[in-house]
């Protein structure tokens, strides 16, 4: 029986969009290349090959791609996918089939090798498992059927373009490191980049008993392990049966930790030498079918966590121009390293990933998704999961002045009541004092009388001035 891939019927139109004008182009199949759901795949995304920086037209044959580009490509692709999702494929939409065509499928089969080549050299650093015979290649014509086939073994692969739309779920848990990684010395230094795929493998072996976590219906401090044969849709569900509504994602509890390292991460005051350190929260969030077995989930969630601390190490690296480092070196991959957006991808729903440098904001995550993957992307879609340590601070010291001017503002009311009080009662006064004094007093003494009242008066007006001058 042929292995069954399902893509969605805007795939096809997309296909056809780009046939209409007659002319080649090749791209890239994501998506999820196993799942638990009946399927041997699904395909979420086409990305095209981006033109070549300063070049005005794309190539017009499967011949003139440059395949040092698609494999770039293909790696930078790789590293804005979620842990469910991965490079597939290659999709070749061009006036002829090019898979009947000899000379066309063997390029096709160098590229797809050198592909490969790097992601099996790499696949620590992109965290990708999977059978290498089962690499798809897509070939699409217009007004002749849709070709997909595995390009190593030639066996032909039946796609479903379904027009019903598949039900995907949003898992977003937290995974925290705090760990000191040993470090091999290279030359006269510790260098982080040499070491890399040695951290990334000590990382590994600690997320081999990490486990899926969640709240119970005693509240988040009480927690339990799921079943890893349980859906998981199951995560959504409420626990009252008699409410028929389902939680949504961002209120859903779910932590994935080490059995080890359930109480809360603290980062060590000193790192040993031969040792660097890295801490910090790693936001994660992948997209599956809603009857996906949490089993998968779990394995999931473990090459989500390798990928984007991989991919934001090496970003980091590329930003220092120097990568010599002391022994006693801490990486906050939250603040020093950068920052990760996700994304929605429409109409599907399914959420990628990106990661962005200082300064850069919404308009460089549309301009990068625009460029590497042809997604119009809308304010909506942009989803923010982690904040600039230096926006916290903003945040803090605003909320800070505003407390601040707010108690000044109240202090300040409080010395003018304070103040007309004082002028009231002193008004009352002299009204009484003064019928005493023309009532009861002689004329001769009223004089002496007022003077005196006057002195008691000015003595009430420098108290009232100095209280107010100390007021802040």
């Amino acid at each position: 029986m042929a292995p069954k891939i399902r893509a969605e019927k805007v795939h096809k139109d997309y296909l056809e969009s780009l046939a209409a004008e007659g002319k080649f182009r090749v791209g890239y199949l994501l998506g999820m290349a196993e799942t638990s759901v009946g399927l041997d795949g699904i395909i979420v995304h086409m990305a095209p090959l981006p033109l070549k920086r300063r070049a005005k037209t794309h190539p017009e044959s499967i011949a003139d791609v440059d395949s040092e580009e698609m494999v770039l490509q293909a790696i930078t692709l790789n590293r804005m996918l979620p842990g469910s999702f991965t490079v597939m494929g290659l999709f070749v939409v061009s006036p002829e089939n090019v898979l009947e065509n000899g000379g066309h499928r063997k390029i096709l089969l160098q590229i797809v090798k050198q592909i490969q080549g790097q992601f099996r050299e790499n696949s620590l650093l992109l965290a990708i498992e999977g059978d290498e015979k089962n690499f798809l290649v897509l070939s699409y014509t217009s007004g002749k059927a849709c070709v997909c086939q595995q390009i190593h073994t030639k066996k032909n692969v039946d796609i479903e373009f379904a027009t019903e739309a598949l039900t995907w779920r949003a898992v977003e848990p937290k995974f925290c490191i705090d760990h000191n990684f040993e470090m091999e010395k290279i030359g006269d230094f510790y260098n982080i980049d040499g070491n890399l795929r040695k951290i990334l493998k000590d990382l590994v072996q600690q997320l081999e008993d990490a486990y899926i976590l969640r709240a119970t219906e005693y509240g988040a401090d009480t927690i339990a392990k799921v079943q890893e044969d349980d859906l998981v849709d199951m995560l959504f569900s409420s626990d009252s049966d008699e409410s028929g509504t389902e939680e949504t994602s961002d209120k859903m509890l779910l932590l994935l930790r080490t059995q080890n390292d359930l109480a809360r991460c603290a980062a060590d005051a000193q790192v040993p030498d031969g040792k660097i350190h890295l801490t910090g929260k790693l936001c994660c969030t992948i997209s599956v079918p809603s009857k996906t077995k949490l089993s998968d989930v779990e394995r999931y969630l473990r090459r989500d966590v390798i990928r984007t601390a991989a991919a934001r190490i090496q970003l980091y690296i590329e930003m220092m121009a120097d990568c010599k480092y002391k022994m006693s070196d801490i990486i906050d991959l939250n603040s020093d390293t950068p920052l990760r957006v996700f994304f929605t991808v429409q109409p599907t729903g399914v959420r990628f990933s990106d990661y962005i440098f200082e300064g850069e904001d919404d308009d460089s995550v549309r301009e990068n998704v625009k460029k590497l993957m042809d997604i119009d992307l809308e304010p909506t879609d942009i989803i923010w999961v982690e904040t600039p340590e230096e926006e916290q601070q903003d945040d803090s010291i605003s909320r800070n002045s505003e407390d601040l001017s707010r108690q000044y503002a109240e202090e300040e009311r409080r010395a003018y009541r304070n103040m007309y009080i004082v002028c009231f009662f002193s008004t009352i006064m002299l009204a009484i004092s003064m019928y005493i004094m023309f009532v009861w007093y002689d004329p001769a003494d009223l004089d002496e009388v007022l003077a005196r009242h006057d002195e008691e008066l000015g003595r009430q007006w420098r108290e009232m001035h100095k209280n107010q001058e100390d007021t802040p």
